[in-house]
């Protein structure tokens, strides 16, 4: 005998897999929803990455000017210590 939970699930996942069954036979259909969400998320992706590369070049560069001020001061003292 079957119970109301089990076979309200085997109703559902029937259901579903013929929902599925009918998107296969018309793929323009499918072609159009998916064409249109692959296309959001390459673009999603791709501004993401974008802005994560800018940061991160931006960081670098704020950090290597940063390096480079403090290693000419460091040239700088040696000199001025180091007078022949």
């Amino acid at each position: 005998m079957w119970s109301g939970g089990v076979l309200t699930a085997v109703f559902m996942k029937n259901t579903a897999y013929r929902m599925s069954r009918k998107l296969f036979r018309f793929p323009a259909l499918r072609s159009t929803a998916r064409r249109g969400q692959t296309a959001i998320e390459y673009l999603l992706v791709t501004v993401s990455l974008l802005v994560v590369f800018v940061v991160m070049y931006q960081s670098l560069q704020w950090y290597l000017s940063g390096e480079f001020t403090r290693g000419g001061l460091i040239i700088l003292r040696m000199y001025k210590e180091d007078a022949w």
